[in-house]
């Protein structure tokens, strides 16, 4: 397994194991939207590149044989506190690996590289949001001594 930095070459491949989790973690919570996926990935293509471009950004790639086997996208900044971004932590957006390759090391692998990476941009704290619904994800972050900070709510109209 190899972990590189990713391009604005990658976004397609990024974009297209996106959509293969916001379809697979729609199914897994019966999650109706009106939002399309190919509508939620246009969006996400223009942050992709927008903060890539600007260095705020960045996407570590893990492969096994030149084969795209999960990312993980991370900011400089957390999305609500963009217009102050020296003062926010890094942010993690992002952190998808393929279904047949979980459970085998790799979030933690690319979680410590993308750390790495916001110590080297100076950031002394990264945060992120997961779905309460996640369990699995919620418990690898616990064992990378994540601490709960916020709870989101919402209710249906």
């Amino acid at each position: 397994m190899k972990i590189r930095k990713g391009t604005r070459h990658d976004i397609n491949r990024v974009l297209k194991m996106s959509g293969e989790f916001i379809e697979e973690y729609r199914k897994s919570v019966k999650m109706e939207t009106d939002v399309s996926i190919n509508t939620a990935l246009k969006f996400k293509k223009k942050i992709l590149e927008k903060d890539l471009k600007s260095g705020h950004g960045a996407i570590f790639i893990v492969e096994e044989n030149k084969n795209f086997i999960g990312y993980i996208f991370v900011l400089t900044f957390t999305p609500e506190m963009e217009s102050c971004k020296k003062y926010s932590p890094g942010y993690i957006s992002d952190l998808h690996i393929c279904k047949k390759y979980r459970r085998r090391g790799l979030g933690v692998m690319l979680i410590k590289e993308a750390e790495r990476w916001l110590r080297v941009k100076k950031k002394e704290k990264v945060s992120l949001d997961v779905s309460i619904f996640n369990k699995k994800a919620i418990h690898l972050y616990k064992k990378l001594k994540f601490k709960d900070k916020s709870i989101k709510l919402e209710k249906k109209l």
